[in-house]
């Protein structure tokens, strides 16, 4: 399947399939998706099946039924394209899907609504336990952070909990720039979340310091979800992704999680991330084979550049004709989603690394004030009227690497664009990736 056809386009159906729904279709055929995707249907029988849109595009939905909630209940459907011509395709129909999916809480944080002043969130929060990491993912811009490293405080930490739960909050999740098995204490402050009276309390981790001696602890203590970062799909490849020699580590892991959760009949959810460069979008069926029956759900994410501070990886990582460049604006976050630092400060973006979009300092005002303040209000306006130049966030919408200013000068570590780079560390993992390989 060519890279058009990656698990990147499924935020994109998922969209058009939840549009489907409010229409109140409890069916569709093929061709119906492919119009709404991109307005036309053509036949193009005789193609080659690897660069046929239609042909992929009904194995695309075949292979993520169960993410996108539909089943195949007829095939060769006869249809006329938009020419005239005869044709065929299949017809699907909808089944109910888990409201705690991962795709299904990816799409329900993806259409907030547009305003200078919105709601207060309650259903997306996260706290960065602390911005350290064990790994290096080429892709990642932790690594060049020269942000200082350090973690929460545990007084901060509760005092927010539970003030966010009284403003209405009703889920968590540990993490955004680090790795939350780092927080020594990470069980605790699951415990700590579900005591208080959360409903969903949730991480992201890359599964290498997890454990069994202590990811027990944290799944004892009401975890309702964790998903796995892994980024390639074998040993050799994983290491130069992520910098470590922990691929059968992580699986290891996987799997005590996935017979701890069956062993004692607990409820939690187990999903997996892969985010896919030019060097493993052929391993993508590989970790698909390999960790299917451990995990829930599994969703394909292209490489992108991370929070507009990633720029090298288009000429390094990046897919052939990757459409997953230029954003979308408004960003969601500034509108229906809470992301706090280890240092306590309300920032706009889950990966802010040098707090660059940081409007409020939590330590001196209260989260709701925060989220209403003057300073947040502004870069709304300025997202609402497409007028982002010389923030973070241009760089991260429309893929550039321009010169920034943070919006608080007081809270953030400078960032030069030809010192933030980690063009050479990239090329030096690939060489070393090649070179093993040729022993």
């Amino acid at each position: 399947m060519n890279s058009f056809f990656n698990n990147g386009l499924l935020p994109i159906v998922t969209n058009i399939l939840s549009d489907f729904r409010k229409q109140g279709k409890d069916e569709f055929l093929t061709a119906e998706l492919i119009r709404a995707h991109i307005n036309h249907y053509v036949v193009d029988e005789g193609c080659n099946p690897n660069i046929s849109i239609n042909a992929n595009y009904g194995k695309f939905i075949k292979e993520n039924e169960k993410i996108l909630g539909v089943k195949e209940v007829q095939k060769d459907v006869p249809i006329r394209d938009d020419f005239g011509r005869e044709s065929s395709c299949s017809q699907w129909e909808f089944i109910e899907i888990d409201d705690n999916s991962l795709m299904k809480r990816i799409e329900a944080k993806s259409k907030p609504i547009f305003t200078i002043n919105p709601e207060f969130p309650t259903k997306n929060m996260l706290i960065e336990l602390t911005n350290m990491c064990n790994h290096q993912c080429l892709f990642c811009a932790n690594s060049k952070m020269t942000r200082k490293k350090g973690s929460i405080d545990e007084s901060f930490l509760k005092r927010i909990l539970k003030e966010a739960y009284h403003e209405g909050v009703e889920e968590v999740g540990y993490y955004t720039t680090g790795e939350p098995f780092m927080a020594k204490k990470l069980d605790q402050y699951v415990k700590w979340a579900k005591e208080i009276g959360y409903k969903y309390v949730y991480l992201t981790t890359n599964g290498a310091l997890a454990t069994p001696e202590r990811v027990k602890s944290v799944l004892d203590a009401g975890l309702d979800s964790i998903k796995f970062s892994i980024n390639a799909g074998s040993r050799e490849t994983y290491k130069m992704i992520h910098g470590r020699d922990d691929f059968e580590q992580v699986i290891k892991n996987l799997k005590f999680i996935s017979e701890y959760r069956s062993k004692n009949e607990l409820n939690f959810k187990i999903f997996a991330s892969f985010i896919v460069t030019r060097f493993t979008e052929k391993e993508k069926i590989e970790l698909k084979l390999l960790i299917n029956g451990l995990v829930d759900e599994i969703i394909y994410i292209d490489v992108a550049n991370q929070g507009g501070m990633m720029y090298e990886i288009n000429e390094l990582l990046t897919l052939e004709n990757s459409d997953t460049q230029i954003r979308n604006l408004p960003c969601s976050l500034l509108f229906n989603a809470i992301n706090i630092t280890y240092e306590g400060y309300l920032t706009a973006c889950c990966v802010d690394f040098q707090n660059y979009l940081v409007v409020a300092d939590l330590n001196k005002v209260s989260l709701k004030e925060a989220w209403y303040c003057d300073l947040f209000k502004n870069l709304r306006e300025m997202h609402l009227t497409g007028a982002v130049e010389k923030t973070l966030c241009f760089n991260c919408v429309y893929n550039m690497n321009e010169s920034v200013e943070p919006l608080n000068k007081n809270y953030s570590k400078k960032l030069s664009v030809k010192e933030f780079d980690k063009s050479d560390e990239i090329r030096q993992s690939v060489a070393n990736y090649f070179s093993e390989l040729q022993e």
